[in-house]
């Protein structure tokens, strides 16, 4: 039907619809009204009072602009009164902007039945407040008046206003974040970058935009990187995280981690992939000063130890150097009295004394060496009974016994073993320490032991039978440079602690319930 069907002043208001008059849907859509209005209503009553329910304001009105009828729609919208409304001029309710006013003029003159004009502008409320709206007119074919739809526009660019405030706080937040994030789609170039992603490869974001991220990865790192994404989507994983290199645009190579996230076309298929970079160098590098210098500074705390032990250790290679050299004269007198049944036994005796000569000097000169952090997979029960061997030469000189006590079914450690050994070696000694401090008047008997918690892990602890720890001790035992002893430097606890740490483990101690404390610490197994 023709728009000029809705209202034309020259037809009559009463005409009802006949019995033959066939009845067509409408919507309350006025984006639909064209389509809906039944040929047999021009402005009848039911034609109004059907388009009073459209959500939308319309008016009609002469190509002057004078409005001749307008729905209850924009009564509501604009705040007048209906009767009041209709005896204004279009233009009066629309922003007073010379653009708005040229275009609405324009729009009423050129406008033709044809074609819609369209335009988004503001109109006045009766409160003086002006309400954003979507203008639509079109001409009537019979009688040059206009059909003008106004859509209320104000929730749209409410929604709108909130859309582009996320996005702008979401930009802002991408941009200024510490970490680098950079979008691309798969095989393609890099599509957004911020300004952490820029730092971190050492390129301008423009350069960016013309490079696949292939082109900063390491080149030895691709294929791992393509097959963890491969495999991530292929388990339909939201996320995938995992460490490989960059080359800086100067060639540094730079170790990164990286968390990467996929969106999805209406097909399933990946269509964008989202990384965070965090770069690890300066990390990895400051883990690795410290590591050397924890290394450096467990080696000189070992010297240190042996040179305490120095006057045990040579009293305790004294005896095994005594025996050889009187099996020596012992041989010599049986070889010159020709009695060379008993020489066999004497050479036995021999070895027997230089194997434990040796394995004394062997034990000194692994502790005294300045390890290369070269961890091992070892077993943790043929570390305890070497160092508990090394301690026996103090052990005994303060009359005391050191009790092995081991589990013999325990996984292997993989270890930095002068470095654990060191540890045990120390907490010997400090419980040796205590016991003889006090004349060993609860018991003479250390006991080293070893065990698998219920958490996995294997527990190396050393029970001695002193006076235990003080509440005030307790507070400052493992602190760098704090210390009981009036010869010590308070380093050796600091150092064991340290030593643990970096093996991923936990040092502490505990007060035992009759005398003396034990002193422990946990290592993840191999």
């Amino acid at each position: 039907m023709q728009i000029s069907q809705i209202y034309d002043p020259k037809q009559t208001s009463n005409v009802q619809p006949t019995q033959n008059s066939n009845h067509v849907p409408y919507r309350r859509d006025s984006n639909h009204l064209s389509d809906n209005i039944p040929l047999w209503a021009p402005c009848s009553a039911f034609t109004r009072a059907m388009l009073d329910t459209i959500e939308d304001g319309i008016l009609i009105c002469r190509q002057g602009g004078h409005i001749e009828w307008c729905n209850h729609m924009i009564s509501e919208l604009l705040g007048y009164d209906r009767l009041n409304l209709m005896n204004k001029n279009v233009s009066t309710l629309v922003t007073t902007s010379k653009l708005n006013m040229q275009n609405i003029t324009q729009s009423l003159v050129h406008c033709n039945h044809s074609v819609e004009q369209v335009l988004e502008l503001n109109v006045k409320h009766q409160t003086g407040t002006y309400i954003p709206v979507k203008f639509t007119m079109r001409k009537i074919v019979e009688n040059d008046n206009f059909v003008l739809i106004l859509k209320d526009l104000r929730q749209q660019k409410k929604a709108e206003e909130a859309l582009r405030t996320e996005h702008e706080k979401l930009k802002i937040t991408i941009e200024h974040a510490p970490m680098g994030i950079v979008t691309y789609p798969p095989n393609q170039c890099i599509l957004s970058a911020n300004k952490a992603f820029s730092q971190i490869t050492g390129y301008q974001t423009n350069e960016l935009f013309e490079l696949t991220i292939d082109q900063i990865i390491h080149p030895d790192d691709i294929k791992e990187r393509t097959n963890l994404i491969e495999n991530a989507l292929q388990q339909e994983l939201p996320r995938a995280t995992h460490r490989y290199r960059y080359i800086h645009k100067n060639g540094d190579i730079l170790y990164v981690q990286v968390v990467f996230g996929f969106t999805h076309d209406a097909n399933g298929q990946v269509d964008l992939i989202i990384a965070e970079v965090q770069d690890l160098t300066p990390q990895l590098k400051a883990e690795a000063q410290a590591n050397l210098n924890l290394m450096q500074l467990a080696h000189a705390s070992r010297l240190s130890t042996l040179g305490e032990m120095v006057a045990g250790i040579a009293h305790e290679l004294n005896q095994p150097l005594t025996a050889i050299s009187l099996f020596s004269q012992a041989g010599k007198r049986l070889f010159d009295n020709n009695d060379l049944e008993k020489i066999a036994d004497i050479f036995d005796k021999l070895t027997l004394h230089s194997q434990r000569a040796g394995g004394i000097i062997q034990r000194m000169q692994s502790m005294a060496t300045l390890e290369q952090n070269d961890r091992k997979a070892t077993c943790p029960n043929a570390l305890l009974t070497d160092i508990a061997n090394l301690a026996e030469i103090e052990a005994r000189l303060r009359n005391i016994t050191i009790k092995v006590a081991i589990d013999n079914n325990l996984p292997t450690l993989s270890v930095d073993i002068v470095q654990i050994q060191q540890v045990a070696l120390n907490l010997l000694r400090n419980g040796m320490e205590a016991m003889h401090a006090i004349g060993c008047k609860h018991g003479n008997i250390i006991t080293l032991s070893s065990y698998l918690t219920e958490e996995g892990l294997i527990e190396i602890a050393v029970y001695d039978l002193g006076c235990g720890v003080s509440t005030m001790a307790a507070s400052n035992l493992f602190t760098p440079f704090v210390t009981t002893k009036k010869s010590g430097m308070g380093l050796g606890l600091s150092i064991c602690k340290s030593i643990i740490n970096a093996h991923g483990g936990h040092i502490s101690y505990r007060n035992n319930p009759s005398h003396g404390a034990t002193f422990y610490f946990t290592l993840p197994t191999n």
